[in-house]
């Protein structure tokens, strides 16, 4: 029969401990459970990903946004945003452009 280092070294204490020894029993168990949680992320973290799936989905293309602002005197500034995307053939193809005026 398996008796815990705690459990060890609380024998023969008045009962008046003894829920402080649940207490820690439980504390103990709890950190068990965490440690075994713990030790699955690490094996997911560390395992390579299965690039498979990833050739067997749809291409991903990715996405930029260039913002210029300049200022037009007295307080008023004016800002453009481009946002585009570079096709897998190389070609950059714009999504959006737009042009704000601000007055401070």
């Amino acid at each position: 029969m398996y008796i815990s280092p705690i459990k060890k070294l609380f024998r023969g204490i008045p009962t008046m401990q003894n829920s402080k020894v649940r207490q820690l029993q439980t504390i103990q168990s709890s950190l068990l459970a965490f440690s075994k949680e713990l030790d699955e992320l690490r094996e997911l973290v560390i395992r390579k990903p299965d690039t498979r799936k990833a050739v067997q989905g749809q291409p991903v293309t990715p996405h930029y946004t260039a913002i210029h602002k300049e200022e037009l005197g007295q307080g008023r500034t004016r800002s453009y945003v481009v946002s585009y995307q570079v096709n897998p053939n190389g070609e950059m193809q714009i999504v959006s452009v737009s042009v704000t005026d601000t007055d401070a």
